[in-house]
């Protein structure tokens, strides 16, 4: 995943990244019901490592990066980032 983010971003470095982490079967269990794309027909261990690597990189820079459970409730989600970014701005 590092080396992707390297090669798309022209290795820029946000302040900020926010994942809205979510278990791989909730959100196959969302999309169930729409057409899938080439990567959300990938199976369950490709979605479980592709998470497994943005938590091991929020774990790495947990100062840069801001996890959340996106089972959250949308305003508690967006009080939650903006208190981050409020911070940032002081």
């Amino acid at each position: 995943i590092h080396w992707a983010n390297d090669l798309s971003t022209g290795s820029r470095v946000p302040d900020l990244v926010v994942l809205l982490d979510l278990p791989p079967e909730t959100g196959l269990r969302r999309k169930a019901s729409g057409e899938l794309d080439r990567i959300e027909r990938e199976g369950r261990e490709f979605h479980e490592l592709v998470r497994s690597g943005y938590l091991e990189l929020s774990r790495n820079e947990p100062e840069r990066w801001l996890v959340l459970d996106s089972a959250e409730p949308k305003n508690r989600i967006y009080e939650t980032v903006w208190a981050r970014i409020s911070q940032m701005l002081e």
